[in-house]
């Protein structure tokens, strides 16, 4: 091999290179070598009045567009490497085959260190042909945790994830995203994007919307861009400066819905379903599609301003606050439509809504710990919901029990989660999934055909076990029909027998709460008295001996029979089903084991 310099001029592409799928654009190809010349040389062959070249044709493009650009001479001589014609097909092929690319981990420190050597952003774009925001995306990936890059490194991990983490320059942050993300759907980079914003407010969002990126910067709020997506990926690190943001300009609608005469104007952020359903409504008259309240009802009535999905502000008007509703009602001469019962008007030992969902929590872990060990009561449960989505489709039925699809209310709340979780029933639920896991394959390419290839019994246990673990009925607002005592009875669990009150459930409810309980459930007047005088931390532990065994709190007692009617001639023969079955049926212990 010959080493020479040939004028650019002289160089013409081979029809020997063996690469002939050329890419269209030698931009940052061209920007390389203008900043830091020609790094390698290119291998030519003797063709009399030209040298033809059979590696380096990229290059060759590059130098060309260069010299069309008045960048470079015609004549500037390129080093090239001669061959002879014999050997070009492998010289050529030898090139192509044996280079391997740098990997991008690699390219991240470059770049970086550059910069770090007191380059510019921009001039490290320009020598390379990339643009600035390229380098930046790369400087940034070159600040992740040491850990995760050596998983990079190794293959454990991707480039979209990199990208995903380097929404943080905190690399502790980054590194406990990344260890708490052990399994791989975890690991997706929306997953660790959500994870690194868990906290903070999406510039997409609501209440990112109606605030707006630059009233937020202008009031001195610290925003997180992702370099790898579009300013709508952003996100807005204070929420507290966001909620005041939010606040204020809603505060500048309820000034103006505060002159039509309200009794009281609210401005909230957030207003959903469960808070709304606390309140009545006066009777209103329409004017066209308007809303027209008279002048009698809005002095016992009031109106929300709150944000709306669509980041506007809102205007609920016509609410009557449920101590109002008597005088509301009386003004409005009508009865006040929808809302609840003020705290004032319940009963003595009636439980708050929050209570009730714990309550209703814990009975649907015992009726699923019963479901799991009957495939035919999950199999029945299943086949309902799957049918009333097909056949029976609308708004307006049942809450659903198994969630096949989970929908977005009804789910229990965090707090009461873990209170829940904590349950002998849901311990034991968790020690099913355990051992579910060890069975089941490890890959989830594997699922199917191991599924299938299981013996009936197997696939009912498993069936039984997963309907019972999607299994759930809690109510998402006040007032809402209670329907977990029918999930029980269906289950074919007897509650009293399973359930029973616990000091530390007790200590969350009220102790005027608990005293009215424990009276209801038939505790002497000597024995209140003295739980009355008992300082906080002993009331809880010494109340729960005044309730009897079997004793229920209202919400899980089952619905009283109906009384029926007289029946003339012969009585019809009430067809069997699995739930009739199930509501006379004793709770059994598991008929099998998944750790056989």
């Amino acid at each position: 091999m010959q080493l020479i310099n040939v004028p650019l001029s002289q160089l013409a592409s081979s029809p020997r290179n063996v690469r002939k799928m050329v890419l269209s654009d030698i931009s940052e190809l061209a920007a390389s070598i203008q900043a830091h010349g020609l790094l390698q040389n290119l291998t030519v062959i003797d063709h009399g009045e030209q040298y033809q070249v059979v590696a380096g044709g990229m290059r060759l493009r590059a130098l060309q567009d260069l010299a069309k650009r008045n960048l470079i001479a015609p004549d500037y001589l390129v080093p090239c490497n001669v061959v002879a014609a014999d050997d070009a097909h492998e010289a050529s092929l030898t090139e192509n085959v044996t280079r391997s690319a740098m990997h991008p981990a690699d390219e991240f420190d470059a770049f970086n260190r550059l910069v770090e050597d007191g380059a510019s952003v921009g001039e490290v774009a320009t020598r390379f042909g990339k643009t600035e925001r390229y380098v930046q995306q790369r400087m940034r990936m070159a600040l992740i945790s040491p850990t995760v890059l050596k998983d990079y490194r190794e293959g454990n991990a991707t480039l979209e994830q990199m990208m995903a983490l380097a929404m943080t320059d905190d690399q502790a942050l980054q590194l406990r995203v990344w260890k708490a993300a052990r399994g791989q759907w975890e690991r997706e980079p929306n997953r660790l994007r959500d994870a690194i914003t868990d906290k903070e407010c999406s510039v997409a969002s609501g209440i990112g919307k109606f605030v707006g990126i630059e009233a937020y910067e202008k009031a001195g709020g610290t925003v997180r861009r992702d370099l790898f997506g579009n300013e709508e990926d952003s996100f807005l690190v204070d929420t507290e400066l966001v909620q005041r943001l939010a606040l204020e300009k809603l505060e500048r609608t309820a000034e103006r819905v505060r002159k039509e005469g309200w009794a009281w104007v609210e401005v909230r952020t957030r207003f959903d379903w469960s808070e709304r359903s606390r309140f009545g409504e006066v009777r209103c008259t329409y004017k066209g599609s308007k809303k027209v309240y008279a002048d009698e009802a809005k002095q016992h009535a009031g109106a929300v301003v709150c944000l709306g999905h669509n980041g506007q502000a809102d205007v609920e008007r016509g609410l009557v606050r449920p101590g109002d509703r008597k005088s509301a009602a009386k003004a409005a001469k009508g009865d006040i439509k929808g809302g609840h019962k003020s705290p004032a008007d319940r009963k003595p030992g009636d439980l708050s809504f929050a209570s009730v969902q714990r309550l209703q929590a814990e009975a649907s872990q015992i009726a699923a710990l019963a479901i799991a060990g009957n495939p035919a009561i999950a199999l029945g449960l299943l086949a309902a919901e799957l049918a009333d989505d097909v056949f029976y489709q609308g708004y307006n039925g049942p809450r659903t029990w198994v969630h096949v699809t989970r929908e977005h209310t009804g789910r229990i709340p965090a707090a009461i989660r873990n209170q829940a979780d904590s349950a002998p029933a849901a311990l034991k639920l968790a020690e099913m999934e355990k051992a579910w896991r060890e069975r089941l394959p490890k890959k989830r390419t594997e699922l199917r055909a191991w599924i299938l290839a299981q013996d009936f019994p197997t696939i009912q246990q498993l069936l039984a076990f997963l309907v019972a673990r999607e299994t759930e009925v809690i109510d998402f607002s006040a007032g809402a029909k209670e329907s977990v005592v029918d999930l029980v009875a269906a289950a074919g669990v007897d509650l009293s027998a399973e359930w029973k009150p616990s000091s530390e459930w007790l200590g969350t409810v009220p102790k005027s709460t608990v005293l009215a309980m424990a009276q209801e459930a038939g505790a002497d007047k000597l024995a209140l008295a003295k739980l009355v005088k008992l300082p906080k931390a002993a009331f809880a532990e010494s109340a729960v001996e005044l309730f009897p065994a079997g004793w229920l709190p209202k919400p899980l007692r089952p619905a009283k029979p109906a009384i029926p009617k007289k029946a003339h001639g012969k009585k019809k023969a009430k067809p069997k089903n699995i739930a009739s079955k199930a509501r006379t049926a004793k709770a059994k212990p598991f008929p099998w084991s998944i750790a056989e």
